[in-house]
Order: structure tokens, then sequence, then C-alpha cells
């Protein structure tokens, strides 16, 4: 009888790890997801040209054709002609939300990142044709008027090709427990994946070095929410008082929201450990092209002391605030976002010799 009992005790020991396996793989299908996701973004970024902005002064006519990034205020991000050179300042390259802005009638928020926010960045998309296609199907005097004038923005649906991933394939069960479970097609014979994880970018330069270096952020979101009926982004003055950044390992804020969210919408009581926030300050005042931008992880957030509370005490992880401005700081809180990776990307111009 003791035997049976040891023996009972060691399974019901071994069925209670189950659930706890099962977790454990969940999230590391997760983690890859994120690694993925990151590192398919990077080569986009890459094979599609998207470190060629090009120029408002001849942007097909040359003889090195480049890409050209099309926003809703053109000369917020290039220079007058003719010089038309892209102007130094942070950006953010988000054309899923742009397409999504567009199609729901909501296009004058389309171009700011965040969207009606005291601090801005640009939000760009992309050509819905290659700048060589377009040179090629219409000449380079009419391609250049047609970018000039009225560029070929990216639909949704070419936005979700590019900026979402499409390897979760989804997979039915059949009744019989016996059987596999078998693939789902979509028209064309094209496998049908859930798209769960999508990313956008931020490009923000080194503000103590005058080149071409811009520090690429790929931004990895789950499930990501684009109503245009329901804000999804949050911005809120950090507390001067609290804030401990500089060059310590664990950053320390406190964030202040001043009125009571709507029904879900994002607001500061969402924040939670392993969420991402970015910090935003205008260097200069009046002059929005010395915006900077840098990602933080949350390590801790504190409890919140009943529905009407929205002051979180935030620790942080994350690059060097090094920046001494007597401007607000601001945190950007989005929802869905669930990895940040960064590295270091070279904006090229239209010369020839860019490569």
């Amino acid at each position: 009888m003791i035997s049976i009992g040891v023996v009972g005790v060691g399974l019901i020991g071994v069925a209670a790890l189950i659930p706890l396996a099962h977790y454990k793989a969940a999230q590391g299908v997760r983690e890859d997801r994120k690694a993925l996701t990151g590192r398919r973004a990077f080569r986009e970024f890459r094979i599609r040209d998207l470190a060629r902005p090009g120029d408002m002064a001849s942007p097909m006519t040359g003889p090195n054709p480049y890409y050209y990034w099309p926003t809703t205020n053109p000369y917020a991000i290039y220079n007058q002609p003719p010089d038309g050179k892209l102007t130094r300042r942070a950006y953010c390259l988000d054309p899923l939300y742009v397409a999504a802005a567009v199609d729901s009638g909501n296009q004058n928020i389309a171009g700011s990142f965040p969207s009606n926010a005291p601090v801005t960045i640009p939000r760009i998309t992309m050509l819905s044709s290659r700048p060589d296609d377009l040179r090629r199907r219409f000449g380079p005097n009419v391609a250049n008027q047609m970018l000039l004038n009225n560029p070929p923005v990216m639909t949704r649906a070419q936005a979700e090709e590019t900026f979402l991933m499409r390897d979760e394939l989804v997979f039915e069960q059949p009744e019989d427990a016996t059987q596999p479970p078998f693939q789902q097609y979509l028209e064309g014979n094209k496998r049908y994946a859930s798209g769960s994880y999508s990313w956008m970018a931020t490009l923000v330069p080194d503000p103590f070095n005058n080149s071409d270096l811009y520090s690429l952020s790929i931004v990895v979101f789950y499930r990501r929410n684009l109503a245009m009926d329901v804000p999804q982004e949050i911005m809120v003055e950090v507390n001067p008082a609290s804030f401990q950044l500089g060059l310590a390992d664990v950053k320390n804020i406190q964030i202040d929201q001043k009125n009571q969210p709507l029904n879900k919408e994002a607001s500061v009581k969402d924040i939670k450990t392993g969420d991402w926030i970015a910090l935003m300050q205008q260097q200069m005042p009046n002059d929005p092209q010395t915006t900077t931008l840098k990602w933080y992880r949350v390590l801790a957030a504190d409890e919140l002391d009943g529905e009407a509370d929205l002051t979180r005490e935030l620790s942080l992880s994350g690059p060097d605030w090094n920046i001494q401005s007597p401007q607000p700081i601001y945190a950007l809180y989005m929802k869905d976002i669930v990895a940040v990776f960064e590295k270091t990307a070279r904006l090229y111009d239209s010369s020839m010799y860019a490569y």
C-alpha cells in the first residue's frame, strides 16, 4: 500500500507538470515568433530599399531610381526644391496604420506618430510600386510628376503582405481525433495564415553626430488593433521630479494621465511588466525636427490604487538618456507591442555611389 501511495503521488506530480510544460512550450513559440518577425523586418527593410528615401527635387529623373517616402505632408520631411533632400529628423515607418486610417476616412491623423499628441514625428508609408517599375511603365518624366503630385501609396492588402507575418499557418482538427489536422487554403491554393504578428519601424538620428546614421527600431505587435474608432496610442508627460534615467542600468519614471480613459482606449492603467514604452522629447522649443525617441522595456510597474488611479511608477530597461534639455519628456504607450529590436542603419541619398 505504501508503494502504491508513493507511485500515486509521483503520478499526480507528473500530471501537474503537464499544464506547466504546455505553457512553457507555448511561451517558447511566442518568443521564437517575435525573433523571427524582427529578423524578417530587418530583411524587408534592406531588400525593399527602404534606406533610400529619395528627394523632392527629382525623384525619378536621375540615372539611379530610388525610393521615395510618401506622407500626407511631404514638405514636413523634405527640404523645399531645388534641394529636396530628406530632412534629418526622426521618422516612423508604419504603412499598415496609414492604410487603415485612409480606408476608414481618417487620413487626417495618418501623417503623425503618435496621433493627436503634443510631441510627434512624421508617420510615413511606402509606394505601391517600386520606383523602377513606375519609371519603366510611365517614363521618367510622368513618373516624376506622379511622385511629386499624387504618389501611389500602399493599399491595406499590400501593406499586409510586407508588414504581417504569414508563416503562422492555420490548421483544422477533424472530428476523428485519430486523424491528423489538415491545412486550410484560400483562393488560388494559398495557405491560410493567422497573421497575428506585425511590425512597424522608427528611425532616429544621433543628436550628437550629424551623419546619415540612424537608430532603426523594429517594433513588433501581436494582434495589433488598427480600428480607428478606439485610440490605441497614449502620450503622457513624465513627472520631472521623478525622472531618473541618465546612465543607470534601471531607469525610473513616474507618469500621470490627466483624464479617465473611455472604454477600450489605451491607458496608463494597462501598462504592465514586460510591456514597451517610448520616451520622446522635442529638444528645442517650436522645432519639431529636434524631436528624439527611445524605446524602453518595463521591468516593473506599481500596483493601481483603485479604478481612479492614473499615476504609475515604472522601472525601465533600455538605452541611456544622455540628452540635456529643459523641454518636457513624454512617455508613449501603445497596446499590443511585444518586442523591439534595434540596430544602426544608414539612410542613403540619391547619389549613385551611395552603396
